[in-house]
């Protein structure tokens, strides 16, 4: 057998615990690398609420920001799942969504300007600094496509890291039009991330 030792972890409200497990064991899960986290969510965005896990000084820690929707449940999942666990949690001083954010294993992230409008009172430099004191991250911050084009302006509509080097980057129609400003964006992170040896 060649899978993976990996446990998955599900978060589910008390009352749904076992019609999950039924829904899993179904599409051939192996459950015995499935546990389940009890508690409550407004919604399942649980890459834009968290928790980010980060190495501190050699034992796992959560990193926890506040989520930018009014949805008070998925905001304190972070917190729900450090006192389950028995992890250290640091409070992120910033807002935002999970899926406005990328990382490659070489310590690099990617993020939307969309976290600067989402901190008035900080600049981009001060939100880099964040990011490299709380996750030693060496943050980029690139344009975002336009909100009458994708409202949520999360970096994750248009990009994916693949692999430590590779990246999935999308392509947008050369038409012009409504397409002018994402083909410019996706286009010049293609090119940055290029650059920096990402295939």
């Amino acid at each position: 057998n060649n899978e993976p030792s990996f446990k998955l972890h599900v978060l589910v409200s008390s009352g749904s615990q076992a019609g999950a497990a039924a829904t899993l064991a179904g599409a051939g899960a192996n459950m015995a690398q499935v546990e389940f986290v009890v508690g409550n969510s407004n919604s399942v965005w649980i890459r834009d609420y968290g928790p980010r896990f980060i190495d501190n000084a050699g034992r796992r820690a959560i990193v926890d920001h506040v989520y930018n929707r009014p949805r008070p449940q998925d905001n304190v999942v972070p917190v729900l799942i450090a006192q389950q666990w028995n992890e250290p949690r640091f409070d992120l001083p910033l807002t935002h969504g999970g899926g406005n954010f990328h990382l490659f294993e070489d310590g690099t992230a990617y993020m939307t300007s969309l976290i600067v409008n989402e901190n008035p009172g900080l600049n981009a430099q001060q939100i880099k600094d964040y990011y490299f004191a709380y996750q030693g991250l060496d943050l980029t911050i690139t344009n975002p496509l336009p909100a009458s084009f994708d409202s949520t302006q999360h970096i994750d509509m248009w990009m994916l890291p693949a692999d430590n080097n590779q990246v999935i980057i999308n392509e947008y129609p050369t038409t012009g039009g409504v397409y002018t400003v994402p083909r410019q964006v996706t286009e010049e992170t293609a090119a940055l991330l290029t650059s920096r040896g990402k295939t």
